[in-house]
């Protein structure tokens, strides 16, 4: 199992059953459950973050893992996912992983994912063909191959 793989797995933990009743939980959104026979509100790990940041406006980390009880790790890979953000005024941000200025949310800022995406562009150019422009031909008239070098 990749280390991707883990994060995806520790992330979608989700509540398997109702934890008054034991019944069904139908998903609503936002890491937010419902159970089917009992309506009581269960969350994941994002839902109860979500929740309590709605609840208590921007909140540090340290914070958010003690009243929720989820781990920092989990309010991490949440912030790199850009699912959560910090505020703007806030004292301390993530850093991007290339560059290492500060950012909201995600692992790189802006300026290394346009160069990323720069360099990507370059790196395909060779493989990049053009599309044909639509002529009209016409009946029977057999189409030739055109090489480049021709002389």
């Amino acid at each position: 199992m990749t280390e991707k793989q883990l994060i995806k797995m520790i992330l979608e933990k989700r509540p398997i059953a109702c934890s008054e009743c034991g019944g069904k939980l139908h998903y609503i959104g936002g890491g937010e459950y419902e159970c089917m026979e009992c309506a009581t509100r269960c969350f994941d790990d994002f839902g109860k973050v979500r929740k309590y940041l709605y609840d208590h406006g921007p909140s540090p980390a340290q914070a958010i893992c003690a009243a929720t009880g989820v781990s920092t790790f989990i309010v991490e890979e949440l912030l790199k996912e850009g699912r959560i953000e910090v505020v703007e005024n806030s004292k301390i941000f993530p850093r991007c992983e290339r560059c290492g200025c500060a950012i909201r949310y995600g692992r790189i800022c802006p300026d290394c994912a346009r160069k990323d995406t720069e360099n990507l562009r370059d790196g395909m150019r060779e493989y990049i063909g053009e599309k044909p422009r639509v002529v009209s031909m016409k009946k029977h008239e057999p189409q030739k191959m055109r090489y480049f070098d021709e002389k």
